[in-house]
């Protein structure tokens, strides 16, 4: 079955080897560039001659937006720790836990090294490894058999903002790959309606629309609606808080009662999934009297004309 092509498409086992070959290949392309960022990043590094070490300035890249500056410690070619990196701006110099547990992507004893099996019960954490080849031949199979089963978009492929890579990423080859498989793509990690609704309303992207995370320090008041910023956004909650301290005051909304929440002047429980009642509530309240300041969402917005009232 291997060799036969597939009516929905040609997937063959030759095809799939030569798309994940190339995929692969794009990885090691990646890392290729390692000596030349490490010739560029010279200019950005001073050596600490107690301790023997060369420290890099270099950003996290952990998924929370935020890219907070860390200093990399290295001594005899290797990691040693990470430190925080000061930015002009005081208030966005920082780090989390996980900024400086990156070495342990790079030297953690038990990080995945290569391909591996199941061989119990699902739960029961028993594996086995197997070669870079068995896993493709095996993936490859799985792939063939389920396009030629229910056709090429039943395998789906889905991704979100964890890996952003511009080679291998999400939005790299990765996306030649999909494509390559004639795969169904989602974009499920937020509500797209979200973003089609802010869009029309202040212009931008779905992540895109927002003022600079500092501009938190002039508010009066400050929703947190659908996150939980103490463990997902430290940096941002930092910020959060000093805004509090000035005398913003903070409301928190969510189903749960949220590290965020109990940090919070306020915490409004709500039922998982009736967000959207909760919205209309607050748009209905802020028609009815009359809340609207229309020369602003005029001068200001991409707002519907519909939305500014004509009086007889």
């Amino acid at each position: 079955m291997s060799e036969t092509k597939s009516p929905h498409g040609g997937l063959t086992r030759r095809s799939f080897l030569k798309t994940t070959g190339a995929v692969a290949g794009a990885a090691a392309v990646a890392g290729a560039f390692t000596p030349a960022l490490q010739a560029l990043a010279q200019d950005s590094k001073a050596v600490d001659g107690d301790r023997g070490e060369e420290v890099f300035s270099t950003i996290c890249r952990s998924n929370c937006f935020q890219a907070c500056m860390l200093n990399a410690h290295v001594r005899d070619g290797k990691v040693r720790k990470m430190t925080r990196g000061n930015y002009p701006d005081e208030i966005y110099s920082g780090s989390c836990l996980r900024g400086l547990a990156i070495p342990e992507r790079v030297y953690s004893a038990t990080r995945i090294k290569y391909p591996m099996r199941r061989i119990g019960e699902r739960g029961a954490d028993q594996w086995e490894r197997i070669s870079w080849d068995e896993a493709i031949e095996e993936i490859a199979a799985k792939f063939t058999d389920i396009r030629e089963r229910y056709g090429t978009r039943a395998v789906v492929y889905e991704s979100a903002s964890g890996n952003y890579g511009s080679i291998q990423g999400n939005s790299g080859m990765s996306v030649r790959f999909c494509n390559a498989l004639e795969m169904t793509r989602l974009g499920v990690c937020y509500d797209v309606a979200y973003g089609y609704g802010t869009n029309r309303v202040v212009g931008g992207t779905i992540r895109g629309y927002p003022p600079e995370a500092k501009n938190m320090l002039h508010s009066k008041h400050i929703l947190i609606w659908g996150a939980n910023p103490v463990f997902a956004q430290p940096q941002t909650w930092r910020i959060i808080r000093r805004a509090q301290e000035r005398g913003a005051r903070l409301t928190c909304i969510d189903p749960m009662f949220s590290a965020s929440a109990a940090r919070s002047d306020e915490y409004v429980p709500v039922r998982a999934g009736s967000d959207l009642y909760v919205v209309l509530a607050m748009i209905n309240e802020v028609i009815s009297n009359d809340m609207i300041n229309e020369l602003y969402v005029k001068r200001h917005t991409t707002a519907p004309s519909c939305c500014a009232r004509t009086t007889a």
